[in-house]
């Protein structure tokens, strides 16, 4: 089902080495459902299997260059990581906005 390489991220510094998967006829379908007032994703057993999570962990939802979306389970490094980066653009927004112009 899955074949994995190795291979370069081209949204990564040069010579990072990355493992990457090829999927044929793999796809999983997941449900929108109503949670009170918000809505939730209902994850398939094998998913969360190879995500290595059960109810109550937390997932990231990434955005890819591509328009495309990861899921990952919880890590405690990223979770740094992304703290300190929305700790920046807090701190540095009028910078940034100069920045984008």
């Amino acid at each position: 089902m899955l074949e994995g390489s190795q291979g370069l991220c081209p949204w990564t510094k040069p010579g990072t080495n990355i493992q990457t998967l090829a999927y044929k006829d793999v796809m999983l379908t997941l449900k929108v459902i109503a949670v009170g007032t918000s809505s939730g994703v209902i994850l398939p057993r094998e998913a969360l299997a190879k995500l290595h999570v059960e109810n109550g962990d937390t997932l990231y939802l990434m955005e890819l260059p591509d328009g495309g979306y990861r899921i990952t389970p919880s890590n405690r490094t990223f979770a740094a990581e992304m703290q300190a980066a929305e700790d920046i653009m807090l701190a540095d927004q009028e910078i940034l906005r100069q920045l984008a112009k």
